[in-house]
């Protein structure tokens, strides 16, 4: 978006007395970064944040910058709307049971009925044209094992960990799924993050800091030691920093691999 572009949507949010905003991750992440550094004001009552789940960094921002809570909303092209954060869970998520049957299955494609992590399936109960059963999302998370508190019926599960194309891999060629807890520990020293993979064991983690925060560089420094403590000489990390990190049509790439 350019920033005539974010201009004219805060006031026509301003002018028409908006109060709900729906849109992909990184839209409304940079729409909210740029809120703050220019010191423009937006109330909106809340946010449904799609495409990408919403991190602990992105909901500081958007948190920060239109004043208002961050909901995931997990669907996809295919399915649509498959889960609603519910505001009493914990950033955890509804199924919604009564138009999809999502399961979550293990390697050999039995259903997990425990909090072990697997991988989405879904049929859908609303698509007569072309119909999709069992679907494979590649979305990886596990269920949550719990009565919500809101006391809606409809199934817990995890807040979505990511897609099973979220693998490095290390220099013995061996899969390791991205960690990205290091980012969820610190942040508010942090406003956005990237690996970019050269080559198996070789992975540059881009870091775009906060700097408003004094102690920005303390969550830099927690950040490569936790790397560092976790992988060992499993990989060969360098770290650059950067004043942004670009989002791809609104969807925001974990991982990118060089060309």
């Amino acid at each position: 978006m350019t920033t005539e572009a974010m201009l004219e949507f805060a006031r026509d949010i301003d002018r028409n007395g908006v109060t709900y905003l729906r849109g992909y991750a990184g839209a409304l992440v940079e729409f909210a970064q740029f809120c703050i550094e220019n010191g423009i004001s937006c109330y909106p009552k809340i946010c449904s944040v799609v495409s990408n789940p919403i991190d602990a960094i992105g909901r500081r921002i958007i948190q920060e910058g239109l004043h208002c809570d961050a909901f995931d909303v997990y669907g996809s092209n295919e399915c649509q709307n498959m889960a609603h954060e519910c505001a009493q869970s914990e950033h955890n998520l509804h199924v919604l049971s009564d138009l999809r049957h999502l399961e979550i299955l293990d390697e050999q494609q039995q259903p997990i009925e425990d909090e072990s992590e697997g991988v989405v399936y879904i049929t859908s109960f609303t698509n007569f044209i072309m119909p999709l059963i069992r679907y494979r999302q590649g979305d990886r998370t596990n269920w949550i094992k719990k009565t919500c508190k809101c006391g809606l019926p409809f199934p817990l599960i995890h807040r979505i960990k990511g897609r099973e194309s979220n693998w490095l891999v290390d220099k013995n060629g061996q899969k390791v799924f991205a960690v990205t807890s290091p980012f969820f520990d610190v942040p508010n020293f942090i406003n956005g993050y990237q690996y970019v993979v050269h080559a198996p064991g070789k992975v540059t983690i881009k870091i775009n800091p906060n700097k408003k925060n004094p102690d920005f560089e303390k969550g830099i420094e927690y950040i490569k030691d936790s790397y560092s403590k976790q992988y060992g000489n499993r990989f060969d990390f360098t770290y650059e920093i950067v004043d942004s990190i670009p989002h791809d049509d609104g969807k925001l790439r974990i991982i990118v691999f060089e060309k």
